[in-house]
C-alpha cells in the first residue's frame, strides 16, 4: 500500500507542477498586454491564472498586510487624525467598492469574478477605517472603536468565506477543468458537497444573515 500511496502523492505533485509552471508561463507571457494598465487589473489577470491554493494565500496575505500597514501608521505612528484624512478614505474605499461591484457583475470566468469581489470587500474594510478616523479626529472614542473593529472584524470575516470559495473554484476546476461559468451547469449532481459549501460561502458573501458576512457588514454600516 504504501508505494502506491507514495507514487499517488508524487503523481499528484508532478501534474501539480506542470500545471503551475504552465499558468505562470502564460502569465508571463501575457505581460506585455497589460503591463502598463491599472495594478488592480494586472493583480486580476495574475489571480486568474494562479493554482487555487496559492491565489487564497496571495489575496489573504496581501489583503492582511495593507489593512495592518495602514492602521499602524495611520492610527499609531501619525497620532491624531486630521478631519480630512477620513474624506479622503471614505472617499477611496467608496470607489474601490463600487467599482469592485461593477467589474464582478461582468465576469465570466470564476476565479476572477471573486477576484473582484475582493476589491469590493477592501472597499467595504477602507470605509470602516474611514468612519474610524472621523470619528477619532472629531473626540468620538466609543465610536471610532466600533467602527475600527467592524472594519477588523471584516478583514478577519472576509479571509474566512473567501478561502472557502476559492478552494470551492479550485475543486470545480479541477474537476471539469473549466473556469467559465457560462459553460458549467448541473455540478450538483456531480459535486453535492462542493455545491454545498460553496452555496455557504457564496450566502456569508453576499452579508445575508445569520453569517459572519452579515456581522461584520452590518456593523460596519451602523457605525
Amino acid at each position: 500500500a504504501m508505494p502506491l500511496v507514495a507514487g499517488g502523492h508524487a503523481s499528484c505533485s508532478i501534474k501539480y507542477s506542470k500545471a503551475a509552471s504552465y499558468r505562470i508561463q502564460a502569465t508571463y507571457s501575457g505581460n506585455a498586454d497589460y503591463s502598463g494598465g491599472p495594478s488592480n487589473i494586472i493583480a486580476q489577470k495574475v489571480n486568474a491564472a494562479a493554482p487555487p491554493a496559492p491565489t487564497a494565500g496571495y489575496w489573504m496575505a496581501g489583503r492582511t498586510g495593507v489593512v495592518y500597514g495602514f492602521v499602524r501608521i495611520v492610527f499609531d505612528l501619525l497620532g491624531t487624525p486630521a478631519w480630512w484624512w477620513s474624506m479622503v478614505v471614505l472617499a477611496l474605499g467608496g470607489i474601490t467598492a463600487v467599482m469592485g461591484v461593477l467589474y464582478a457583475l461582468m465576469q465570466h470566468d470564476l476565479k476572477r469574478l471573486l477576484a473582484y469581489h475582493t476589491v469590493e470587500n477592501i472597499g467595504i474594510i477602507f470605509i470602516g477605517l474611514g468612519l474610524a478616523l472621523a470619528f477619532k479626529a472629531h473626540g468620538m472614542a466609543l465610536a471610532a472603536a466600533l467602527a475600527l473593529t467592524a472594519g477588523l472584524l471584516h478583514v478577519f470575516n472576509h479571509s474566512i468565506f473567501k478561502s472557502l470559495l476559492f478552494f470551492g473554484a479550485g475543486a470545480v476546476l479541477t474537476t471539469t477543468g473549466e473556469r467559465d461559468m457560462e459553460q458549467l451547469g448541473g455540478l450538483i449532481h456531480r459535486m453535492p458537497q462542493t455545491a454545498f459549501v460553496f452555496l455557504v460561502g457564496c450566502a456569508a458573501i453576499s452579508a445575508l444573515p445569520p453569517l459572519n458576512g452579515f456581522v461584520s457588514e452590518w456593523l460596519t454600516f451602523q457605525a
